[in-house]
């Protein structure tokens, strides 16, 4: 990518983040022993990002730190989690629980992620600062960016989504087979079932698997050794306001066109 590209990448970024949370507000801001596992492991990549920016700004390291700052916007962010939540953020309610802890995450990445890179991207940083609901002081350069909480620094937690990533690859790169043979169009359409050994799978136990990878159906089966992961095109219909396929469309009478899981949040 080139500095325009970058500069985009981060712009969009930020963008996004201000649009998801134009209805959010700071009174109900999740604590952090609420959060799904998902959200903490963000916190934690977030702590680190700032840590890691911070001293390649105590080194001069500019070049460095506008490098993390994009492929964590790039990686982290876009191809990874702004992805896997836009689900909850589009389909529940307002009021959610799940929903406000993808929002309470996405609140403190966007502070700090202004602030980081104020001193390379200034009027950006600025712009994007004054777009905030209630932003915690008039410009990001009155802000006194605060140290990461200690406890959002987890390497088991960080360890385990590491084992998960790698997972979510190899889907990605079954489902992207199977689109090109016509199995699928998009991953919403997709059943996936991931086979391994338990102790391979272990990591994606407890896991919203549909969520992750973006799928309408996912199962683990334990009767491998070797990691291999098959895609075929999910059962049921097309629910018209996930876009998930469902097999209980029209389950709930005063939802008649809606899957199960919108009716509910419709109630």
């Amino acid at each position: 990518e080139g500095p325009a590209d970058c500069y985009l990448r981060v712009r969009n970024t930020l963008r996004y983040l201000l649009g998801r949370l134009c209805d959010f507000d700071p009174a109900s801001t999740v604590p952090y022993e609420k959060l799904p596992e998902m959200e903490r492991f963000m916190l934690h990549q977030l702590a680190r990002l700032q840590n890691e920016t911070l001293e390649d700004y105590r080194e001069y390291r500019y070049r460095a730190a506008a490098r993390r700052l994009v492929d964590f916007c790039a990686f982290d962010l876009s191809a990874f989690y702004l992805d896997a939540v836009k689900d909850r953020l589009y389909t529940f309610r307002a009021d959610a629980p799940e929903r406000l802890a993808a929002q309470t995450v996405m609140a403190e990445i966007l502070r700090r992620l202004c602030a980081l890179l104020s001193p390379v991207l200034s009027f950006t940083a600025e712009e994007a600062w004054g777009f905030q609901a209630a932003p915690p002081a008039p410009s990001v350069f009155l802000w006194d960016l605060p140290a990461p909480e200690t406890r959002w620094a987890d390497p088991a937690l960080a360890a385990r989504w590491g084992k998960v990533a790698a997972v979510r690859s190899v889907v990605q790169k079954s489902l992207e087979e199977a689109r090109a043979a016509k199995v699928i169009g998009a991953s919403l359409q997709a059943r996936v079932v991931v086979k391994g050994s338990a102790s391979v799978l272990a990591t994606l136990k407890g896991l919203d698997l549909p969520e992750v990878l973006i799928v309408s159906e996912a199962s683990l089966d334990e009767t491998g050794m070797e990691l291999t992961v098959s895609v075929s095109h999910a059962r049921g219909a097309k629910c018209p306001r996930c876009w998930r396929w469902q097999s209980d469309i029209g389950s709930n009478q005063s939802q008649p066109e809606l899957c199960g899981r919108c009716a509910r949040q419709l109630s």
